[in-house]
């Protein structure tokens, strides 16, 4: 197959995607987090567990630690609307695999494949061929999995639990000596019994106060720009905005505060 014919098969396979971003610029830092995930990549750990609201947050996150690493890391996103997917640039998605991989067993085959051949040869339809960016350090971020492996949500059928939890096994196996580290994440993440003790957990919790006060500073340099006669708020009703939004995500406090911005301009 000619250069050109291999160039057109790839971009078949990219879109646009104005809605996913690399870390922003205003990216709040959850040093706690940061500093477990950089010691499971140390270690080379194959299953993390993270329960999280912060969704977008926490990938913004995990892509800002990969791409810092000294030898940085791909991010590969697998949700059951999208399925397998990554960003080669920005805003521009390439999704894995030769058919749809939003069933999460067909994503499990998928990087399977992928992770087998990491130690083969190539040769034509070699899945590293296609994407040599996932030849090594890779973090694959599968949102809300635990679906997959609840016997409660999935009873029988093609995706049995037992069934993916094997699948899940059998690629913790394939990982050895390998860096490839799966990040299972969502509002509601407890790994089944016999899977339990090959994961880590780590938490994303909802914003601190230090880490609203950057939020709050960083939103109102950004509205300050557009209004440059905006008045700065006091020390007192900065501190009553931040109390306001104890307890919020990211997302709503950001919110919250560009409406308050806005709306008061602190007069």
């Amino acid at each position: 197959m000619s250069e050109e014919n291999n160039s057109t098969e790839e971009e078949q396979n990219e879109s646009v995607d104005s809605q996913e971003q690399p870390a922003p610029a205003g990216l709040i830092r959850n040093e706690e987090f940061r500093d477990d995930l950089v010691l499971a990549l140390r270690g080379a750990s194959s299953l993390i567990a993270c329960q999280t609201e912060e969704d977008n947050q926490l990938v913004a996150e995990v892509r800002d630690v990969g791409a810092n690493r000294p030898a940085p890391y791909t991010v590969v996103l697998w949700d059951a609307d999208r399925g397998l997917h990554y960003y080669p640039r920005p805003n521009v998605r390439r999704e894995l695999g030769k058919g749809p991989t939003n069933h999460p067993k067909a994503a499990l085959d998928e990087l399977s494949t992928i992770i087998e051949r990491v130690d083969g040869g190539g040769g034509h339809g070699d899945p590293l061929q296609e994407y040599p960016e996932l030849a090594s350090n890779v973090i694959f971020m599968m949102r809300d999995f635990q679906y997959a492996w609840d016997v409660r949500t999935m009873p029988g059928g093609p995706l049995r639990p037992e069934s993916t939890i094997a699948s899940i096994k059998n690629m913790v196996r394939q990982c050895e000596n390998k860096s490839y580290t799966f990040i299972f994440y969502g509002s509601r993440v407890t790994p089944p019994p016999e899977l339990e003790n090959l994961f880590i957990n780590l938490n994303y919790s909802l914003p601190s106060e230090d880490a609203l006060s950057v939020s709050f500073d960083h939103i109102h340099t950004s509205v300050k720009q557009n209004r440059p006669n905006l008045e700065d708020p006091t020390p007192e009703l900065k501190q009553a905005a931040i109390n306001g939004t104890k307890g919020l995500t990211t997302a709503n406090a950001r919110q919250a505060f560009t409406f308050a911005i806005i709306k008061s301009d602190f007069n």
